[in-house]
């Protein structure tokens, strides 16, 4: 039997603003909610090659996935806690799509964070 880490609100935050900055460097315009669920539960639920579809995610975020016809789905909004707290963290709304405001240190602090979280 393996145990699940479930992650707390402020490493699953951290992990949405890798997420972000890292689209916005390589896409240069801001991810639609849409694509930052996908990408979240891929990472979440695919081994790290990400070739295979995991039984049971490698960690647990606050809120679950729901799993639609249209594919997963998570609250981000609530995952993130609402747009006061999406601000403490530099992650802006726009319509349908998320930003950070400064993505190279909005990316480099996050991946610091998570990787301090896992030593």
């Amino acid at each position: 039997m393996s145990l699940v880490k479930e992650l707390l609100r402020e490493p699953a935050i951290d992990l949405v603003r890798l997420v972000i900055a890292y689209y916005i460097r390589k896409y240069g315009r801001g991810i639609s909610t849409e694509v930052l669920v996908k990408l979240l539960f891929l990472i979440l639920y695919t081994d790290a090659d990400g070739t295979k579809l995991l039984d049971s995610p490698r960690a647990r975020l606050p809120e679950e996935f729901r799993i639609y016809l249209k594919g997963p789905f998570i609250p981000i909004d609530r995952l993130l806690g609402g747009e006061s707290e999406m601000s403490k963290y530099d992650i802006v709304k726009t319509g349908d799509s998320y930003y950070v405001k400064d993505i190279n240190k909005d990316f480099e602090d996050s991946y610091r964070a998570l990787r301090k979280g896992g030593d």
